[in-house]
């Protein structure tokens, strides 16, 4: 079933439907957007030093973060892996050896000396009233919501275009994708390959049960150690996980978990995972156009 989706590359196809259509870039630019029509509104509204602050791309995810489950399960280049071992520590350095004021675009707006007439006012410019929202119940039971009012609910409109069905589908596909990998994880041919993986880790002196474990050992080192050891620690456990992955065949076994357990998801919700991608590349050309117009 593995080689059937076109092996490790054919997986991704599938798992991008669970992931966002964008780029870091063009992430920060949605939420820039957002924030730049939003302070636009507000100084319309007589809020004339209101500015909502910059977002660097870089500073959307902490270090290693862009490097997702699958990225860590699909893990094959023994090479690099011996290298930079999963590439958490470099990413470290990458990111110190950059530059970013995260409040360069403006401070937050002061309200601290206004009455409570004047908050209740700058509130209501910003927010709406407080029946403007749509809500959304999770699969466990818990409800989220977004404001649809204001200042904050003319820059999602702008953007998004129905926000109910924007957040409607950005809240599914994030409890389609929470909902996908308990599905892997409980596959027996999976369980029975990671039970071998986890004692050939075990006779390398790594006590862990998974390779969500062994990368949490270099991630929870971060920041507690000099990066130097870190490294050293990380390329160690990377490269005998990624041996120990080979000699079980344990790719073979996770590639047909993933696909079985994305095809009993995307039977059902498919063309709302397809949907939602759609609209965050429109929400990239409506913002582009928003900020193409003048204005204070």
């Amino acid at each position: 079933m593995f080689d059937e989706v076109g092996g490790a590359e054919g997986l991704r196809e599938v798992a991008a439907l669970f992931n966002t259509a964008l780029d870091l870039e063009n992430q920060a630019f949605l939420l820039n957007s957002l924030g730049t029509i939003e302070s636009r509104c507000m100084r319309r509204a007589g809020y004339a030093g209101y500015q909502v602050a910059r977002i660097d791309p870089q500073d959307l995810y902490p270090p290693g973060a862009d490097f997702t489950d699958l990225d860590l399960w699909l893990l094959d280049d023994l090479e690099e892996v011996r290298r930079v071992g999963y590439g958490f520590v470099q990413s470290v350095r990458d990111r110190r050896a950059t530059s970013f004021d995260p409040d360069g675009g403006g401070d937050p707006y002061d309200t601290s000396r206004m009455t409570a007439e004047e908050r209740a006012a700058f509130d209501l410019a910003l927010f709406g009233s407080p029946d403007e929202y749509v809500t959304y119940v999770e699969s466990e039971g818990s409800t989220d919501r977004v404001r649809t009012g204001g200042c904050v609910g003319q820059a999602r409109a702008t953007i998004y275009g129905d926000v109910a069905e924007w957040f409607r589908l950005r809240s599914l596909r994030s409890d389609l994708e929470a909902e996908l990998w308990p599905r892997v994880r409980s596959d027996r041919g999976l369980r029975s390959a990671l039970g071998a993986w986890s004692r050939c880790m075990g006779d390398r002196g790594f006590d862990v049960r998974a390779p969500d474990d062994a990368a949490e050992l270099v991630g929870s080192s971060i920041g507690e150690r000099p990066l130097e050891e870190v490294q050293a620690l990380e390329v160690e456990i990377a490269v005998a996980d990624l041996e120990c992955r080979r000699e079980v065949d344990l790719l073979r076994f996770f590639g047909a978990a993933y696909v079985t357990a994305a095809r009993e998801v995307l039977a059902e919700w498919e063309d709302d995972l397809v949907a939602f991608r759609r609209l965050e590349q429109e929400a990239v050309e409506r913002a582009k156009a928003a900020l193409a117009e003048t204005g204070p």
